[in-house]
């Protein structure tokens, strides 16, 4: 699908250019702009099927943009740092609403409304997803204080939460400390075999090579390396690691 960005933060455009790679490779981004009469412009020009808006432009509120367009062609999904304005989005049809900074799990969501919107094109995305993901490398990017690294998912160790950062280990030994929270990465690796098993820490689970019973598990990775679960936790590690 082809796709559109109308944000005026350069920051929050380049990370959901990331997520969209990582969890809908389908929507290309074919054009991008920081203002309300450029993105006008775009959209006539390019005509894409879906379009990413921020509400606060350089040059006015982004729901203006339904003013030019008296029956869209293309689906919108509005940008906000403000819950409130969530209800005016849909009024407008819009169809769905990312509340910023954008998260892995929003935009998951956002996905299967699409799909779910436009039932006809489900088979075809569902085939170019397909095809995107097993032709690419599966990574993971890493926002840092000045900007992103990009890791390969097969080799990190564990990640563990540093206050409002994260610290990510890999196979080297090498350690990477991201910005984002450990929640963060929680709903970025939701679907790519990771798992949290405490307030503090997240494993893959193709590293585990045993787990001990009792009410605060023990977990050692192929490397030797043994975590405890807790017991809030317990039940649900045990379910998504026990065949």
């Amino acid at each position: 699908m082809n796709t559109i960005i109308i944000e005026d933060n350069l920051d929050c455009a380049e990370l959901l250019i990331l997520e969209l790679k990582q969890h809908w490779p389908s929507a290309s981004v074919i054009g991008q702009s920081d203002s309300l009469r450029e993105g006008v412009s775009l959209i006539k020009t390019l005509r894409p099927d879906i379009v990413f808006l921020d509400l606060e432009l350089t040059d006015g509120n982004g729901m203006e943009i339904f003013d030019f367009f008296e029956k869209p062609t293309f689906e919108c999904i509005i940008l906000s740092g403000y819950r409130k304005f969530a209800i005016e989005a849909f009024r407008n049809n819009a169809l769905d609403f990312l509340l910023k900074p954008i998260q892995s799990k929003q935009l998951i969501e956002a996905k299967k409304k699409y799909i779910s919107r436009n039932s006809h094109l489900a088979e075809p995305a569902a085939k170019l997803e397909e095809t995107t993901t097993r032709n690419s490398i599966n990574k993971i990017s890493i926002p840092t204080s000045d900007g992103y690294i990009f890791l390969k998912l097969e080799h990190i160790v564990y990640l563990k939460a540093m206050g409002n950062y994260t610290s990510i280990s890999i196979k080297s030994g090498q350690k990477y400390t991201s910005t984002k929270t450990l929640g963060y990465f929680e709903d970025a690796l939701l679907d790519k075999q990771f798992i949290r098993i405490n307030r503090s820490t997240i494993i893959p689970i193709n590293k585990i090579i045993r787990i001990s019973k009792g009410r605060l598990p023990e977990i050692e990775l192929n490397d030797g390396q043994i975590f405890t679960v807790s017991a809030r936790r317990r039940k649900t590690v045990v379910n998504r690691i026990i065949i």
